[in-house]
């Protein structure tokens, strides 16, 4: 568990890190780019910290009242939870996939326009 708890983090970390060094460096504050850019680290960080700090440690409270996770398991309230905070990791885990590719395509607009 110490892996995962690791990983969520280290993912937060990573989004405040760009997010900072965009900050940072971007050159030209204005133009659709920029704001594009800044709105989806934005909510790219939103998401990493909800993930880290919310997210899971709630998943591995309910997880911890799951006896089984069999097919034949009954379904208790506890899976019930589970399963809905499992849907919620997938969908954010996919808003995060979708946020970073469109940063990947942004990155070289924000490139220095050399001579």
């Amino acid at each position: 568990m110490l892996f995962r708890s690791s990983y969520f983090r280290y993912g937060a970390v990573l989004a405040v890190l760009a997010a900072a060094v965009f900050a940072l460096s971007a050159g030209a504050r204005e133009g659709r780019a920029f704001k594009a850019s800044a709105v989806l680290l934005a909510v790219s960080v939103l998401t990493a910290l909800a993930v880290a700090f919310w997210l899971y440690p709630a998943m591995l409270e309910v997880r911890g009242q799951v006896a089984s996770f069999a097919a034949d398991a009954p379904m208790t309230a506890a899976r019930l939870a589970f399963r809905r905070l499992h849907g919620v990791s997938s969908a954010l885990n996919l808003l995060l996939l979708g946020t970073t590719t469109a940063l990947l395509l942004l990155a070289p607009r924000h490139a220095p326009r050399g001579g």
